[in-house]
């Protein structure tokens, strides 16, 4: 699994970056006017003020497809397609994601930030039209002595042709104005066969 690093990697540094960059430029998610994403078969809404990045890579013998839906703050949505479907350890992968967090953040700014051990609780919620299991990774990033408490979200959906890990995070003071974007991509979610 450490082909997937570079894409792990993004996360921590959008955390990273979004502690760094000035508080309160969260703005509630437009979910009035949404826009679409639509290719290679997924297909979801998301809100008219956040963005889309893509990109591909091949590992193993799985093409993987990394979207990556930003809102205007630090907030987060990352679906990581894997295809044909992987057999993937949600828990190992999060887990992993979250580590790595960690070191990065542990060698890069030299103790100005830190992450402190996440609280994991399970959750569920309905996905693709079927209940998933996820898990939620609570947690602390300091920031010269400060703490914000930030929450991420990972669900696996593993379907014949696909695997899927939608992961959502933001920094708890912001949840509630990305999270109607967050349920709006999830509930609006669907995939055709290829």
């Amino acid at each position: 699994m450490a082909e997937r690093r570079p894409h792990r990697f993004r996360i921590a540094l959008a955390a990273v970056l979004g502690l760094l960059a000035a508080t309160g430029c969260e703005r509630k998610a437009d979910t009035a006017h949404p826009k679409s994403f639509d290719a290679e078969g997924l297909a979801f809404r998301y809100p008219g003020n956040w963005k889309v990045s893509t990109s591909t890579k091949e590992i193993s013998s799985a093409h993987l497809r990394v979207i990556t839906v930003e809102t205007p703050g630090d907030g987060l949505v990352m679906v990581e397609e894997f295809r044909p479907a992987l057999p993937i350890d949600l828990k190992e992968f999060l887990g992993t994601m979250v580590d790595e967090m960690r070191k990065e953040l542990a060698g890069k700014t030299k103790g100005i930030l830190s992450l402190e051990r996440p609280r994991t609780t399970p959750v569920t919620r309905t996905i693709l039209g079927a209940p998933r299991d996820g898990l939620r990774y609570q947690f602390e990033l300091g920031v010269l002595g400060e703490k914000v408490a930030e929450t991420t979200d990972g669900y696996l959906v593993t379907l014949p042709d696909r695997a899927l890990i939608f992961v959502m995070q933001a920094p708890d003071e912001d949840r509630g104005l990305v999270e109607p974007g967050f349920a709006q991509l999830l509930d609006g979610a669907t995939v055709r066969a290829r």
